[in-house]
């Protein structure tokens, strides 16, 4: 009896693991996807993004947590064009997206929504234009120190 719970555990154990491994090769596709979203890269920042690097080790601006997730996308001045990837809203444990001076164009994905962990969002120094997204409008909203911290500039993005 007290070997099949042992074996049980065991199991367990071995799938969390895999679990875990698997969320992690899909945080590398999801970041992936946000390169696939640059047109310019005039300094080559994102170079070191690619389908053989470890995200946690490898891609420049990005910083993982003790357990190996995606907590940190720090990419400052660095001039990238493009479009901001809603796929980065499935990263599960992203506290800070910080992407200030650059180009990035067009609006902010619905999908940022979605990101409970997020903490800080620095879109500061784009080209963002179009709608403010609703859900920044109720973090906007909140008391200070409550909610996220949003850095942006408002003159070129409108309440919905």
């Amino acid at each position: 009896m007290e070997v099949s719970k042992l074996l049980f555990c065991l199991f367990l154990h071995l799938w969390n693991v895999e679990e875990a491994a698997a969320d992690i090769v899909g945080e590398k596709e999801i970041l992936l996807q946000f390169k696939g979203n640059i047109t310019v890269d005039p300094h080559d920042v994102l170079a070191s993004w690619s389908a053989a690097g470890d995200p946690c080790r490898d891609f420049a601006g990005v910083t993982c947590g003790d357990a190996g997730f995606v907590e940190k996308i720090l990419i400052h001045g660095a001039e990238l064009e493009g479009q901001l990837s809603a796929s980065v809203a499935s990263l599960r444990f992203l506290h800070i997206l910080s992407l200030f001076g650059n180009r990035f164009s067009g609006g902010i994905p619905e999908e940022y929504a979605s990101i409970v962990t997020l903490r800080k969002l620095n879109l500061s120094r784009n080209e963002l234009s179009g709608d403010l997204p609703s859900f920044l409008e109720t973090s906007l909203s909140s008391p200070s120190g409550s909610g996220c911290e949003l850095l942006f500039r408002r003159n070129s993005l409108q309440l919905v």
